[in-house]
């Protein structure tokens, strides 16, 4: 519940920068410049629509695997996986 109300604020947060940034005097245009949004061709939006996927799924994941393990078991995990994921990189070239 916590992921979808942080996904919800992102998304609101997103739309109301978007929509400032059209007015020539808002601070995000001030700050960031002159930003356009483009349209998003049908590869990019399979590309999203797949991260969408696996991150929803990462977090179904992780949530079932607190059933079987505890907490800090899960989190020692997850904390380790960068390390892991870079370790197997200088291994693997």
């Amino acid at each position: 519940f916590l992921s979808f109300v942080h996904m919800v604020c992102n998304s609101i947060g997103s739309q109301i920068v978007f929509a400032s940034l059209e007015k020539e005097t808002s601070i995000f245009q001030r700050l960031l410049g002159k930003i356009e949004r483009k349209e998003l061709e049908s590869s990019g939006k399979r590309s999203i629509i797949a991260f969408s996927v696996i991150f929803s799924l990462n977090i179904a994941i992780g949530n079932v695997s607190l059933r079987h393990v505890s907490v800090n078991f899960n989190q020692v995990m997850r904390s380790l996986v960068p390390a892991i994921t870079i370790g197997m990189g200088l291994c693997l070239g």
